[in-house]
C-alpha cells in the first residue's frame, strides 16, 4: 500500500489583501478556470513542531513533526523529506493522524503518523523546536477532477506566548 502524497506550492505573500479578495470572490477567468467548490473557512491554530532534544533524530531522517492544535482538536502529522520541482511544487509523503496537546506519544490514539514517529525517535523524548499560531482562510477550488485547497496563512512565530516574527503564505495544496 503506497503512503499518501502531499503535493504543494507556497508562495510569500506582500498584498494578502488581494489574496484574500480572491479566496473570496475566486474568478475563472484569472485562476485558469478554477471556480468554487464550497464555502471560504477561517481557522485559528497552533502548530507545535517537534524533535528530540538530543540529536534531532526526525531532522537526521529527514522527517519532519508537527501537532496542529486547533478548536476541532489535535492533528498529529509526519512529513517525510520531499521533492521539489523547478517550479516550486513540493511532493512529499505526509501522515496524520489523531493526538493530544501533551508530548506524550504513548497516550495518542493508534495511526501510522504515531507509529513512524514512535519508531524514528527510539525512546527518546520529544522537544517543542518551534511554534506557529496561524489563522488560515481556506476555499476549494475546483477544475474538472482537479481539487485545490487554497489558502491564505497569517503566521506569527511564536517564543511562549511572545510573538517573534509575522509573515503571511499563499498555499495551494492538490486534493
Amino acid at each position: 500500500m503506497s503512503e499518501p502524497l502531499e503535493i504543494e506550492i507556497k508562495f510569500a505573500v506582500s498584498r494578502p489583501d488581494l489574496v484574500r479578495a480572491m479566496i473570496d470572490d475566486p474568478d475563472p477567468a484569472h485562476l485558469a478556470g478554477f471556480v468554487a467548490d464550497g464555502e471560504v473557512h477561517v481557522a485559528v491554530m497552533t502548530d507545535r513542531y517537534l524533535d528530540t532534544e538530543v540529536g534531532g533524530a526526525l531532522f537526521r531522517n529527514g522527517m519532519r513533526a508537527r501537532l496542529r492544535v486547533a478548536a476541532s482538536g489535535v492533528v498529529l502529522a509526519v512529513k517525510r523529506k520531499g521533492v521539489v520541482s523547478a517550479g516550486g511544487v513540493t511532493t512529499r509523503v505526509e501522515l496524520q493522524g489523531p493526538a493530544t496537546a501533551a508530548m506524550e506519544p504513548a497516550r495518542w490514539p493508534e495511526s501510522d503518523a504515531k507509529a513512524v514517529l514512535i519508531e524514528t525517535v527510539d525512546g527518546m523524548p520529544l522537544v517543542e523546536i518551534a511554534a506557529l499560531r496561524q489563522v488560515r482562510h481556506t476555499r476549494l477550488l475546483r477544475r474538472g477532477d482537479a481539487l485545490v485547497e487554497v489558502s491564505l496563512d497569517r503566521m506569527t512565530a511564536l517564543a511562549g506566548d511572545h510573538a517573534l516574527a509575522q509573515r503571511v503564505e499563499l498555499e495551494a495544496e492538490l486534493k
